[in-house]
């Protein structure tokens, strides 16, 4: 039992890993995929600031930055040859430090960090004169839609990796009663002992086995068979020079039900043995289990037999 928790255990930390890697993987996806988006974006911008600035027309510059920052901008920043034309940021960001970059970009740029407790994808678009960067558009964008795909896909492969413990802990737990339980069958058909040779046993108890009444007793002592155990009972006896194998009981004593196994036999065995001792404590040991093979039933001058010879209560 101690084994089965610490492999439960460690199936939860396997899964665990597992969905950690996963949702970081699939995070960086849309990551990815938001910074594409907003470059796109962004590009269109710089073309049309671009040419504002070109035409002399910075107050349509300035309306077209007023108007992002309604939607999901956070701030805007328009650099041109040396000079810092537009630095605008939305109401609630105020007071939040952006500086301008070091030096002028020389390419297009998507980055996406955590500022004032928001997400923010933040893109840079270089302003160039034929080969020369002399300028940038740089857009600071809130990833709502981000975040929100992040949390459902978190919360997705979070829920996936959770099931697929649960079916791999309760398939673990199954697997592990089934082996105890087989197990206790096991210990409990071994605790009969080796069969001690049958001329030791019944000295000064005769047994008599009634083929007809399916009854055993012995001294006054009697008891009915049920159909399976009799069933049994009569296999064995039918040939005690041989081994009877599981598949060979199961065809005799379940002969129309697909879904009998091992067990079944195991469990019929130990039943019959158990009715048998109540005869004569030593009288389940006369069911031989041959180690790998099967059963048989070895008799003895004073095991006798009433009512019909083996062969005609076969027949029957």
């Amino acid at each position: 039992m101690l084994g089965t928790s610490i492999l439960i255990v460690l199936l939860g930390v396997f899964f665990a890993w597992g969905t950690y890697r996963t949702s970081l993987h699939r995070g960086k996806s849309i990551i990815a995929d938001s910074e594409q988006i907003s470059l796109r974006a962004a590009a269109s911008f710089a073309v049309t600031a671009r040419e504002w600035i070109l035409a002399n027309a910075i107050q349509h510059l300035e309306r077209g930055v007023e108007i992002m920052l309604l939607g999901s901008a956070k701030y805007v920043q328009v650099h041109y040859q040396d000079h810092l034309l537009i630095d605008r940021r939305a109401e609630d960001w105020a007071e939040a430090t952006i500086l301008p970059p070091a030096v002028l970009p020389a390419k297009s740029i998507s980055t996406t960090f955590i500022l004032q407790g928001q997400r923010i994808v933040e893109t840079t678009i270089p302003l160039r004169d034929r080969a020369f960067t002399v300028g940038f558009v740089r857009i600071g964008t809130h990833a709502q839609l981000l975040e929100a795909q992040l949390r459902r896909s978190n919360w997705m492969i979070g829920v996936v990796g959770l099931v697929l413990w649960l079916v791999t802990a309760g398939g673990t737990c199954l697997l592990s009663v089934r082996r105890g339980r087989s197990a206790a069958l096991v210990s409990d058909r071994d605790s009969l002992g080796t069969p001690t040779p049958i001329s030791e046993l019944f000295s000064q108890r005769p047994v008599v086995i009634d083929l007809q009444a399916r009854t055993v007793s012995s001294e006054g002592v009697k008891r009915l068979l049920t159909p399976k155990l009799f069933g049994l009972l009569a296999l064995l006896l039918s040939d005690s020079s041989h081994v009877f194998t599981d598949r060979e009981i199961m065809e005799a004593i379940w002969p129309d039900c697909r879904y009998t196994s091992a067990n079944d036999v195991h469990q019929c065995v130990y039943r019959l043995r158990r009715l048998l001792n109540e005869i004569d404590p030593d009288l389940g040991l006369c069911i031989a289990n041959v180690k790998g093979f099967g059963y048989r039933f070895e008799t003895t001058g004073l095991v006798e037999f009433e009512g019909a010879s083996f062969a005609r209560a076969d027949a029957q």
